[in-house]
């Protein structure tokens, strides 16, 4: 899998998990990563300077608005 797609996946199935977790306060990336990673295994496949993990977590803050913590 490329950046680019794992970034469109997360883009796209992060706001049917927040909504499927009740919309929590502090949503946890470690369980959106288990989650996601049931429906996509090889989402955390590519290179990455920062490294995949820390690329995707970003991601899935800005589309949840929680900028504050990066």
């Amino acid at each position: 899998m490329t950046k680019p797609e794992a970034v469109a996946i997360v883009r796209s199935e992060v706001h049917e998990w927040f909504a499927k977790e009740g919309r929590p306060d502090n949503p946890s990336f470690a369980d959106f990563k288990s989650w996601v990673l049931i429906r996509h295994p090889t989402l955390f496949d590519f290179r990455s300077t920062m490294g995949a993990h820390e690329d995707l977590e970003a991601v899935w803050a800005k589309e949840l608005g929680q900028s504050w913590k990066y």
